[in-house]
């Protein structure tokens, strides 16, 4: 099982995220069109990712195609004023949504360059760097602001995103071994 979710890992990162996203819209009662436009991209997302043909697209960028996904995903969000939602707080996001995006990034780099140091700094390096855009860009929407508490949250959710890939890495690892000693058996 683990095997077959690791082989369509971005198409279930996206299709996981539905139901999640659907269920903050219900309880929050969010009516702005933005929210519903997140789903129609996660949606997209995981449908084109199930997909094998590369398009023309070099290996190496399709391997970022769900971190560039999911970075416009994030960037839909802050470009919303949201400041009339009561009851939601972006701060609570920003870990949840820049962990999820550490997570697409290591495995991109680790994909690409099979060495852990290096995926790992290049995460931390490309994770701040896009949540320092992320707050520039709030920067210029109306009704928001720039925090760098916030760029200090992405940093925490990056992390946090690379600790989950590594135990993820882990699970596969060990799944693999056991697997490996009962054949020889």
């Amino acid at each position: 099982m683990l095997k077959f979710i690791d082989k369509y890992l971005l198409s279930v990162f996206f299709f996981l995220q539905v139901p999640v996203v659907s269920g903050l819209i219900f309880f929050y009662n969010l009516k702005h069109p933005v929210y519903l436009q997140i789903l129609v991209l996660l949606v997209f997302m995981g449908i084109v990712s199930l997909v094998k043909y590369d398009f023309g697209i070099p290996t190496g960028f399709r391997r970022f195609f769900g971190v560039a996904g999911y970075f416009l995903i994030i960037s839909i969000l802050s470009n919303a004023s949201i400041s009339g939602v009561s009851g939601l707080k972006g701060n609570y996001f920003h870990p949840l949504e820049f962990g999820a995006l550490g997570f697409l990034i290591i495995r991109s780099f680790f994909i690409s360059y099979q060495k852990w140091t290096v995926s790992i700094v290049f995460t931390v390096l490309s994770g701040v760097s896009l949540g320092i855009l992320d707050e520039i860009h709030q920067y210029f929407v109306p009704g928001r602001t720039a925090d760098s508490f916030d760029v200090f949250l992405d940093f925490t959710g990056i992390t946090a995103g690379i600790l989950v890939f590594l135990f993820w890495r882990f699970l596969l690892v060990s799944l693999n071994s056991v697997s490996d000693q009962n054949l020889s058996v």
